[in-house]
């Protein structure tokens, strides 16, 4: 058998989705604690491999972007990507997450995301894949000095999909080559740690993580099949974009010119005033206000009376 490119790269590409899990453990954002007002615009890739090869309907060989807000207490926002396996799935989700210890050295984030799964399948095994993802999670934060973060995360997906059977045009004695079997019903359960690191600079970061988790999955075709508990180990790496919160604006022009108020002995309330004695310039002495001055045209100078 002779190798070349075309054969090579089919086979070279199918080994890799081959070692790919059907489900995801991993969820990489930014763990800097965010300022009120800064958003973060973020892109990351994430390969998961699992020790349980059923098919969940959750890629576990995927490509997400995001957006977050950071508030007073927390930050949340929406993502989105696109995952491989059996099939092309899309997936749309949205995160929360509230800080922790804030008034410590070591905050914490406790945050939750939820995402949507969306495989319409082919004709050869399943169509209509919907399966919802829930991860929990609790970890440290990074900050500058401080790279390194860890933690703990849960996870709980639930979902169906038809199930297909298909026979080659021509098949003898089916006119149907495309036949619905029945709904498959998904669940899983599991739990795991996460370590990572992310390198802070001006305005972006990049960041690397590892997720290692423990998952039940159980099935339900007709019958209730409950898989043993199997490992899985998941690596990702992103990039993160900050972008700060926007500045008060500054007046261009000047404040207006503020008013004095003095209390009244009498009435013991605030009001406003101005100045009782006006001074000459010249000569320091009071002036009348109630008295008119008159003034030199030509010279600009008070004229004294005679």
């Amino acid at each position: 058998m002779s190798w070349n490119r075309g054969t090579f790269c089919p086979i070279l590409i199918s080994s890799f989705l081959g070692l790919t899990a059907c489900y995801n453990n991993a969820h990489l954002r930014t763990q800097k604690i965010l300022e009120p007002g800064e958003m973060v615009y973020s892109a990351s890739g994430i390969l998961a491999v699992s020790g349980d090869d059923i098919y969940t309907g959750i890629s576990g060989l995927r490509g997400e972007v995001s957006m977050l807000a950071g508030y007073e207490t927390g930050e949340k926002g929406p993502y989105g990507g696109v995952g491989l396996g059996d099939g092309i799935s899309y997936i749309a989700g949205y995160e929360y997450k509230k800080y922790m210890r804030l008034d410590t050295d070591l905050p914490f984030k406790l945050g939750i995301q939820g995402e949507l799964n969306l495989t319409p399948g082919n004709e050869y095994n399943f169509k209509n894949a919907t399966v919802l993802h829930l991860r929990p999670s609790y970890t440290t934060t990074t900050a500058k000095g401080r790279n390194y973060y860890g933690g703990i995360h849960g996870l709980l997906a639930v979902g169906s999909w038809k199930r297909q059977f298909f026979q080659p045009p021509g098949f003898p004695g089916d006119s149907n080559n495309n036949d619905e079997l029945g709904t498959t019903r998904f669940s899983s359960v599991g739990a795991g740690v996460t370590v990572g690191s992310e390198y802070l600079f001006q305005s972006s970061s990049l960041q690397l993580q590892v997720d290692v988790s423990m998952v039940q999955n159980t099935k339900d075709e007709g019958i209730i099949r409950s898989r043993e508990p199997a490992p899985m180990v998941s690596g990702s790496a992103g990039i993160n974009f900050f972008k700060p919160a926007p500045q008060p604006e500054v007046p261009s022009e000047p404040y207006p010119i503020p008013y004095y108020y003095q209390e009244d002995e009498e009435y013991e309330d605030e009001t406003e005033s101005e100045p009782d004695v006006l001074f000459d310039p010249e000569t320091g002495e009071p002036i009348d206000p109630d008295e008119d001055i008159e003034f030199d045209p030509e010279t600009g100078e008070p004229i004294n009376e005679p």
